[in-house]
């Protein structure tokens, strides 16, 4: 059953229009002209040579435009991925809207927890970090990301993040082990939801452990324009990740700003440094089953294989799927045409949602 309530749809569809311009060039007329005996030269001017214009390509991550020599610069690190807590006192957060990707899910007791990597832009400020689960390992070997957290679940069992970290080869960044530098307490925060690092200094610790490299990731297709053939224009999508969960999740579509900005629980999502609305470009749902694992409450989640999907980008609403074959391959989402989707350029987040959640166009 694919779980999602279409509350309304109206059709959207994209022409373009081209004008040709004829450009026209005419001779003055000829006229007589009767040379000096010993003509005196015209000096000739020195044209200032025509600049080359600057080479443009995209971002890793986003499909924005960038010059080619930061592109370059760029892609040669590794993205850096976080584990940020959204427990009820990891409010306000501060450095998601520096993300590339943000990917949401869930985790013990309903609530959930955000995998943000940064790869196009730097982050000053990245708090709460809070530990490692298990699904997160997975997009850390997707994204070959460094790994930054607090700690990591150690049950016995599938659910054992602290023994899977070693034994995938993920690139680990724990503040409770091999980079305890990199990360610092918030002292007008209570513990354990105060925990603070920046992707420099995140990078340092990187370079110190050898964690170096140009990432192994292919991008996702991006398209110019706002269209998308066929696609059903919804202007908010409202989210709850399963029954289970008490964590409720607004997407408002923003056309002035081309980007869906965030609430939670009935609030604005804001960042802590900038006060302002968290916005991205694309939302991506993925719908995959959750159950929880051991008697701690640690939830697994089966995101291998394929799976029912929702794509929110340009203002419209897409139903299509998601296919991830290994743990090191990335995520893509195709159309109900079978054809991969075109994200608009910009940050995009990812929920993953249990089939007795809810995706509810409004």
């Amino acid at each position: 059953m694919f779980g999602v309530v279409v509350a309304a749809a109206l059709l959207a569809s994209a022409g373009a229009a081209w004008v040709a311009v004829e450009v026209r060039s005419s001779a003055d007329p000829a006229s007589t002209v009767v040379p000096s005996a010993t003509p005196t030269p015209e000096p000739t001017a020195t044209q200032p040579p025509t600049p080359t214009p600057t080479p443009t390509a995209v971002t890793l991550l986003t499909g924005e435009p960038v010059s080619a020599s930061v592109e370059a610069a760029r892609r040669g690190l590794r993205p850096v991925a976080v584990m940020m807590d959204n427990a009820p006192g990891a409010f306000p957060h501060a450095g998601l809207d520096r993300a590339d990707v943000v990917i949401e899910a869930l985790v013990e007791g309903g609530i959930t927890r955000f995998f943000a990597v940064f790869h196009s832009k730097e982050a000053q400020r990245i708090e709460p970090v809070r530990s490692a689960r298990t699904p997160f390992l997975y997009w850390a070997l997707e994204y070959d990301a460094i790994y930054a957290h607090v700690g990591s679940s150690d049950a016995p069992g599938d659910a054992n993040a602290s023994a899977q970290i070693y034994e995938w080869g993920v690139a680990d960044l724990d503040m409770a082990g091999v980079a305890p530098g990199a990360y610092f307490r918030d002292p007008d925060r209570p513990a354990p939801h105060n925990v603070v690092t920046s992707t420099g200094e995140l990078r340092l610790a990187s370079e110190s452990l050898g964690y170096d490299h140009a990432p192994k990731i292919e991008p996702w297709r991006y398209r110019t324009g706002s269209a998308v053939a066929g696609a059903i224009v919804v202007p908010s999508v409202q989210i709850r990740l399963a029954e289970w969960s008490g964590t409720e999740i607004r997407w408002d579509w923003d056309a002035a700003s081309g980007r869906y900005l965030r609430w939670q629980d009935r609030e604005p999502h804001v960042d802590a440094e900038t006060n302002k609305q968290l916005a991205f470009a694309n939302v991506a749902v993925i719908f995959a089953p959750a159950y929880v694992a051991d008697e701690s409450g640690h939830v697994l989640i089966d995101t291998l294989g394929q799976g029912d999907a929702v794509i929110l980008t340009g203002g419209q609403f897409i139903r299509g799927t998601w296919r991830k074959q290994t743990r090191e391959a990335r995520t893509r989402f195709y159309g109900p045409d079978g054809v991969e989707v075109r994200f608009a350029p910009g940050p995009t987040w990812i929920e993953v949602v249990d089939p007795s959640g809810t995706v509810q166009p409004r």
